[in-house]
């Protein structure tokens, strides 16, 4: 009875740390950024990432308000972006792109300014982001003869893990809804790499994912 007793008075005291919460739908078109580095230097390859491909981002989100202007953002997305690596050799140069699919969870501290002009607010974000890969498929290739790759599915890790950090402008459309739009850089910080595949990827380089995006949104 104690025990019911202290668990009940936890979850008031929980809930009320919190002056309000609102919910949020976003989405999210982004540019897909992969980083890639030599894991030996002396192998006579060189790796690096092979430019920016298309990425995007939709789900929802809610904010714990702790003040009015201090908030705990929890989300939950999908995600879809790529990996794109470049391999040069003496006798060959090789690039692919690697389409990942993701459900996302960023944890982050969200900060609101006061009023900057009539029902108008700035935003600004920060924390960390998890990501829990659904599939990977291989989208090109410039392999001779075909990528040996071509079917496999775990050249990518299952989970990912990176530093979320965004900013942004909030317009009042009432006292609780509002429309959002910001910028935000999601930056990997784990190597995703995690087996050699049959062109042993994971013994040649370290692979990071980075989203650089555009959000739009709806509070409630």
């Amino acid at each position: 009875m104690k025990k019911t007793g202290l668990l009940f008075i936890f979850c008031l005291l929980t809930f009320n740390a919190f002056s309000q919460v609102n919910f949020n739908l976003r989405v999210s078109p982004a540019l897909a950024l992969s980083r890639l580095s030599d894991k030996d230097g002396n192998d006579g390859v060189s790796v690096s990432g092979n430019g920016a491909g298309g990425a995007f981002v939709g789900g929802m989100a809610l904010d714990f308000f702790f003040t009015d202007n201090l908030a705990l953002n929890v989300g939950l997305n999908y995600v879809s972006t790529q990996l794109n690596s470049k391999f040069q050799t003496a006798g060959l140069d090789y690039t692919s792109k690697r389409t990942v699919q993701y459900i996302q969870t960023p944890i982050t501290l969200k900060a609101f300014t006061n009023e900057i002009a009539t029902d108008m607010q700035l935003y600004f974000q920060v924390g960390p982001s998890f990501n829990f890969k659904v599939s990977e498929k291989l989208k090109s290739s410039s392999y001779p003869g075909g990528d040996p790759d071509k079917d496999a599915h775990n050249i990518v890790s299952p989970v990912d893990a990176g530093i979320y950090l965004g900013a942004g402008l909030l317009y009042k459309l009432s006292e609780s809804n509002a429309l959002f739009a910001g910028l935000y850089y999601n930056r990997g910080l784990t190597n995703v790499y995690q087996t050699n595949g049959n062109l042993h990827y994971a013994d040649l380089a370290r692979a990071r994912m980075d989203l650089l995006g555009l959000e739009l949104g709806i509070r409630f």
